[in-house]
């Protein structure tokens, strides 16, 4: 369904339960409810793979895989144990990621464990939290994924797999979503939700929910 579909479901699904006030809204207007129900979705779509560990087909248009040579491997300034690699500038959230690491000239994979910011201390000062020859651990910070290697190893390789962020549609421009075509429905349903909390009429009820339109 390419964006002009988009806007016509929009305004018929608006105008049904809207009939008392028959609201209109410019097209750059619809769009931005469009782009907040479409992040809000992605949002809860990497939720439930969290959840789950399963990543849906519905997410496949926006998974990517990045693979870092060392050669891209960058060190931090205050601390020399602390490497990362930058982000790729359509990064939006990370799914897995799997290391190669070389130690005593042996080299084999090493899972990685993410830890939050609040949590780096104790991965540096916790034997059993640090990294080693079976897990690293990393974190996101300064637009970069950073983690601290095993004591006498090398990196070898990094790999990654995460989410891009979504193309932000536009009429004006002509520019489509590019997510997977089973979400367009449930994402122009939440976009008409947005405008009638944001303009509805107060006889059109406040609370509609997703099911409700769809």
């Amino acid at each position: 369904m390419d964006i002009v579909s988009w806007h016509r479901a929009f305004k018929v699904q608006l105008d049904t339960l809207d009939t008392q006030s028959a609201l209109r809204l410019q097209p750059e207007v619809v769009d931005i409810f469009f782009n907040k129900a479409i992040n809000r979705i992605v949002q809860e779509a990497y939720e439930g793979f969290e959840a789950t560990q399963k990543l849906s087909d519905v997410l496949s248009s926006q998974t990517k895989l990045v693979k870092y040579p060392n050669s891209a491997l960058k060190t931090n300034a205050f601390d020399n144990n602390l490497y990362g690699f930058d982000l790729p500038t359509d990064y939006y959230f990370h799914l897995q990621s799997n290391a190669t690491i070389e130690i005593d000239k042996q080299q084999g994979n090493v899972r990685t464990v993410r830890h939050t910011l609040d949590t780096e201390s104790k991965v540096i000062s916790n034997p059993f939290e640090r990294s080693d020859d079976t897990e690293i651990a990393i974190f996101f910070k300064l637009s970069q994924i950073q983690f601290y290697l095993p004591k006498d190893s090398n990196l070898i390789e990094f790999d990654m797999v995460y989410l891009k962020k979504p193309v932000e549609v536009s009429y004006k421009l002509n520019i489509d979503s590019d997510l997977h075509p089973a979400l367009h429905e449930q994402i122009i349903n939440l976009a008409v939700i947005y405008a009638l909390e944001t303009y509805g009429s107060e006889r059109t009820p406040a609370k509609v929910q997703i099911k409700d339109v769809t």
